[in-house]
C-alpha cells in the first residue's frame, strides 16, 4: 500500500491497521477483503433505504412487530421452532 490516509475521524479497521504499522508489527493485512466487506455494507444500506422509500411512496403502512403479533394472536417471544410449528399448523 502506498498511502493510508487517516484523519481524526478514522475508526474501525483503518485505526487498527495504523496502530499495527506504527508499532512496527508484522501482520498480514487483508485490505482488499476489508474494503469489499465495507462496500457490501454500504450497498446493503443503500438498497434497504431505496426499498423503504419505494414502500412508503406506494402508500403502504407499517406497524411494529408487537402489534402484528397481537393482531394474529402470536407471542412475539416464541422460538423459531415454535413459529415453524405454528406455520405448519396453519398450512
Amino acid at each position: 500500500m502506498d498511502m493510508l490516509l487517516l484523519t481524526k475521524d478514522s475508526t474501525g479497521w483503518e485505526q487498527v491497521i495504523a496502530d499495527h504499522i506504527a508499532a512496527g508489527d508484522l501482520v498480514e493485512v487483508r485490505i482488499g477483503q476489508a474494503l469489499e466487506h465495507q462496500l457490501d455494507d454500504i450497498e446493503d444500506a443503500y438498497l434497504a433505504d431505496e426499498s423503504y422509500r419505494e414502500y412508503v411512496a406506494g402508500g403502504r403502512k407499517s406497524r411494529p412487530l408487537t402489534q402484528l403479533c397481537a393482531e394474529l394472536g402470536i407471542d412475539p417471544e416464541m422460538s423459531n421452532a415454535e413459529r415453524e410449528q405454528l406455520l405448519a399448523d396453519i398450512r
